[in-house]
């Protein structure tokens, strides 16, 4: 997954995401798609947010063995 610092800050500055809550936070979407991954980590970023602060870019792949 690689995403944009809008994913970690967008509680900011109340609540800025760490590398542990961020891996608690995909943990919560492991075995989904990559779309579920992506939407349940914008999702638990925002919150009750209307709408981000900063813009969010995230990318999710799953790698198939060959």
């Amino acid at each position: 997954m690689l995403y944009t610092d809008g994913l970690t800050e967008a509680g900011a500055p109340e609540r800025i995401w760490d590398d542990e809550d961020l891996a608690r936070v995909l943990h919560g979407a492991a075995g989904g798609s990559p779309q579920q991954v992506v939407d349940h980590a914008v999702r638990e970023a925002l919150g009750v947010q209307p709408a981000p602060r900063d813009d969010i870019a995230v990318v999710a792949l799953r790698a198939q063995r060959g």
